[in-house]
C-alpha cells in the first residue's frame, strides 16, 4: 500500500512514511502532507484517484489496530513507530526482485540511468499529467525549471507512448 500511495498521488517516500491516519480526507479525496519549502513546511493536498480511495479504506480496515498502536498509516513491523526510509527502500528492492525487474536499467531516452528506485514511482505519477505545467502544480513545484530537470525526459517518453499506442489501431 505504501507503493500504490506515492504512484498514485506523487508522494515522496520521506512524506509517504509519516502519514497519519488523520492526514486522509475522503470527502476531498486527498492526503494532507507536510513538504519542507525553504522557509517553512507547507501543508498541500495530495489528490488521489477513486480506485486508490477504495484500496485505501480496505487498507485501513485491516490494520486499524496496528496503526492505533503508532499513529502511523505505515508502522514498522514492531508497531512502536512508522516505516523508516531505510525500510521502504529494502522493502522496495524486495518487491522489485519478487516481480523480476531488479536487473532492469530505467530509461529515458537512450541513456542508462540507475536502477529503479522510490522515486521513480513519483515519476511515474507525474508522467501521467497532461502537461509539463500541470506535472508542475500536483508534484508541488515553485517553478517549471525543477519539474523540467526532473521529469521532463518521463513525461516526453508517456506522451511518445500515447502517440504510438494511437497509431496502432490504425
Amino acid at each position: 500500500m505504501l507503493f500504490l500511495t506515492m504512484s498514485s498521488t506523487g508522494v515522496r517516500v520521506g512524506e509517504c512514511v509519516v502519514l497519519k491516519p488523520e492526514n486522509i480526507d475522503f470527502k476531498e479525496r486527498c492526503l494532507w502532507v507536510w513538504v519542507e519549502k525553504k522557509e517553512r513546511p507547507v501543508r498541500v493536498p495530495k489528490y488521489f484517484p477513486k480506485f486508490y480511495g477504495k484500496k485505501l479504506k480496505s487498507y485501513l480496515d485491516v490494520f486499524s489496530n496496528r496503526m492505533r498502536l503508532c499513529g502511523h498509516l505505515f508502522p514498522d513491523r514492531h508497531n512502536v513507530s512508522h516505516v523508516s526510509l531505510k525500510q521502504a527502500g529494502h522493502i522496495f528492492r524486495q518487491t522489485l526482485d519478487r516481480v523480476g525487474l531488479s536487473e532492469y536499467y530505467a530509461l529515458s531516452g537512450n541513456r542508462k540511468l540507475r536502477y529503479f528506485t522510490t522515486n521513480s514511482l513519483r515519476k511515474t505519477f507525474a508522467s501521467y499529467q497532461s502537461s509539463l505545467e500541470q506535472a508542475r502544480m500536483v508534484l508541488h513545484h515553485a517553478n517549471s525549471k525543477i519539474t523540467k530537470r526532473h521529469y521532463y525526459a518521463t513525461l516526453k517518453e508517456r506522451k511518445k507512448e500515447m502517440i504510438e499506442a494511437a497509431f496502432e489501431e490504425f
